[in-house]
């Protein structure tokens, strides 16, 4: 990894989330100096690419590092359903509506479709995961496990998982799971526990995946771990 790579991925993310509040700025003030909402659309954009680049970045550092060790890797994406993701853009689009019908001219001559923008760019950037699912990889490596969920970047050691327990029909997860899916309230898929009784770390104790296909996924880790109920 060379040095830009590290700064980027220094840069806190919850700095370059905050960038999206720019764009409220850029539809109020689109027209007043247009060259200062330039500099924020460029500066907003920049963010955006930030995030994608930490998260690219992250994830070739591994392909890398198991390519020069000719170790295997699995790689497995899950994402939140279609039907998901399609009903909360047609809510999204139809609260933008609604607000900008309802508050046209109302606050310093915003108009209908600067409040339709505002609602509709805002959820964009900043409700993006809770829209849409949360960015969400799975590699398995020879090695172990790297989680990448949202700014988490974990790695844990086979010596260091107790079992890998396959769940289903989980109706209320207890407290002491970390839930890494894209969504919540996924019902089926595995449990990750530790060896140390204390937790995988300060944080996490036991760890729920939601693999788009769990078979698949078993097949790369070892057998002795996968376990039908938690013992």
């Amino acid at each position: 990894m060379n040095t830009l790579e590290r700064i980027i991925l220094g840069i806190p993310y919850v700095l370059l989330k905050k960038m999206s509040y720019l764009w409220l700025l850029i539809v109020v003030f689109y027209t007043w100096p247009p060259v200062l909402s330039t500099i924020l659309f460029v500066l907003l954009v920049l963010s955006m690419v930030l995030i994608k680049a930490q998260r690219k970045i992250w994830e070739t550092s591994i392909r890398r590092t198991c390519k020069e060790r000719n170790t295997s890797l699995y790689i497995d994406r899950p994402k939140a359903p279609f039907s998901y993701q399609i009903r909360n853009l047609v809510l999204m689009l139809l609260a933008g509506i609604g607000l900008g019908y309802f508050l046209d001219g109302t606050v310093a001559r915003v108009t209908s479709p600067q409040w339709f923008l505002l609602a509709v760019g805002f959820f964009l950037l900043q409700k993006d995961l809770n829209l849409f699912g949360a960015p969400t990889v799975y590699f398995v490596t020879d090695d172990g496990l790297w989680l990448g969920y949202v700014t988490l970047r974990l790695f844990f050691k086979f010596n260091e998982i107790r079992q890998i327990v396959r769940v289903s029909d989980i109706t209320k997860k207890p407290e002491r799971w970390a839930e890494l899916a894209p969504v919540r309230n996924i019902k089926d898929g595995l449990l990750l526990r530790p060896v140390n009784p204390s937790g995988f770390t300060r944080l996490l104790d036991e760890i729920f995946l939601a693999p788009t296909d769990v078979n698949e996924f078993l097949r790369h880790v070892p057998v002795n771990l996968v376990h039908e109920k938690i013992i």
